[in-house]
Order: structure tokens, then C-alpha cells, then sequence
């Protein structure tokens, strides 16, 4: 699959875009194609290396942990979710490696929400409806 991933610290110039292994899903995730994903200010301090010492990295690391998507398979304890449900969610885990800057995202299921609408360029409100 393709994501953004880094090697090691850097700045802007340690990002590559390319391919790396699809996530695994585990019991208690499901994998999620990704729509979506915001980038934070702790994405760069992360990738920086200002939080080394507080989060172990796994490199290559994918950063982000912010998305919008469709769960596209399930594991095996995910009753909460079906194929094609559409999420938000907040996919951080405990060390840097498998983010949200790629086309699938494993994702834990206590991260995750189901929309009230559809992900998608034709459900956003027209452009008219959010100027004062």
C-alpha cells in the first residue's frame, strides 16, 4: 500500500511517500481505508524527535493519527463494526509506527466512531453555507 513514512528524525526532507506492508489487523481492530487524515502539530514534533523518550518509535514510521474512513475487513472480537461502515476516529496507540498518512490504517475499535453521514466530496455543505 502506499503512505508517507519517515526512517529516521528529520524535518520535511525525511518524508518519503512510497510503499510499505499493509497493517495487520488484530482481534480487536479493524482495518480501515483511509479518506481522511488531519495533520497535528504533534505529527511534526513527533517526527522531529521532540517526544523521544515519551513514545517509542518502530521505524519506518507512518505518522498521523487522525481519520476518516470505511472499515474495510474486521477482526475477529469487532461486533461493533461491519464492512463498510463509515468512521472517525483518534488512532493513536502506545509507540509511532502505523499512522494515519496512508491508504489503510489499522485501527483499535475504542478509537473509532461511526458517522451519522456519508465520507464523501458530494455529502460536504455547499461552500455559500459556511461564509458570515
Amino acid at each position: 500500500m502506499k503512505a508517507v513514512s519517515y526512517r529516521a528524525y528529520g524535518g520535511p526532507e525525511a518524508l518519503e511517500y512510497g510503499e510499505v506492508p499493509e497493517p495487520t489487523v488484530g482481534p480487536d481492530s479493524v482495518l480501515v481505508r483511509v479518506r481522511a487524515a488531519a495533520v497535528n502539530p504533534v505529527d511534526w514534533k513527533a517526527q522531529a524527535g521532540y517526544l523521544d523518550g515519551a513514545i517509542t518509535p518502530v521505524f519506518p514510521v507512518v505518522p498521523g493519527w487522525d481519520v476518516a474512513g470505511t472499515v474495510e475487513r474486521l477482526g475477529a472480537d469487532t461486533p461493533e463494526f461491519a464492512v463498510g461502515d463509515e468512521v472517525i476516529g483518534y488512532v493513536r496507540e502506545d509507540f509511532l509506527s502505523r499512522g494515519t498518512y496512508a491508504e489503510f490504517v489499522a485501527a483499535p475499535v475504542r478509537t473509532l466512531a461511526r458517522t451519522n453521514r456519508p465520507i464523501s466530496p458530494s455529502s460536504r455543505p455547499p461552500a455559500s453555507r459556511w461564509r458570515a
